[in-house]
């Protein structure tokens, strides 16, 4: 799809959601990755560092005219980032958009750092209203490969994260992960 399009499509999300992202990114601290950022639109309601993935070159020229954007040209299965320094990773309507969607779930978990969390709004396989924007989807050449939210919840948990669902809604659901701090466990004394 054309950066254009892209664009366009990335503005149709209403304005409360980023700045609700916003203030999620605060309680679990910075700095924020956002895989599939496009033109970096949550970027501009952040006041931690704030870092735009994505493979779409148009959408990150787009994004680097905006103040605190740093974008890199990347994807989620792969993502150029150090392990552990993310406080914040953000999946907002990008999952589904991915090639191998679990992987891009370990990368996230990899990037993230101890007691960081990742959000994902994603749209539920499981919802009969999903069946049309699968369709639409393919038909634009997007790879389309929904998840349902038991299944995110399945990859999540066997990455050893903290799971919970934040909100589930008639066709998309939001879930949050945290990864647990380290835990240093005491030597047992010898019998």
């Amino acid at each position: 799809m054309s950066g254009i399009l892209l664009s366009l499509v990335y503005r149709l999300m209403p304005r409360g959601t980023y700045r609700r992202l916003a203030i999620e990114v605060d309680t679990c601290g910075g700095p924020t990755i956002d895989i599939g950022g496009g033109p970096g639109l949550l970027g501009r309601y952040l006041s931690s560092y704030y870092v735009d993935v994505d493979p779409e070159i148009a959408l990150l020229r787009e994004a680097s005219r905006r103040p605190k954007s740093n974008e890199v040209l990347g994807v989620g299965e792969a993502l150029p980032i150090r392990g552990g320094s993310a406080g914040f990773v953000v999946l907002m309507d990008t999952l589904h958009h991915t090639l191998e969607p679990d992987r891009v779930l370990e990368e996230s978990t990899r990037v993230l750092a101890p007691g960081g969390c990742i959000e994902i709004l994603d749209v539920d396989s499981s919802s009969k209203l999903s069946r049309p924007l699968i369709i639409i989807e393919r038909l634009l050449g997007y790879p389309a490969r929904f998840m349902s939210t038991s299944s995110i919840l399945d990859v999540l948990t066997k990455l050893y994260l903290n799971v919970e669902i934040v909100d589930k809604g008639l066709l998309s659901v939001k879930v949050r992960a945290r990864k647990g701090r380290p835990q240093v466990l005491s030597p047992q004394p010898r019998p």
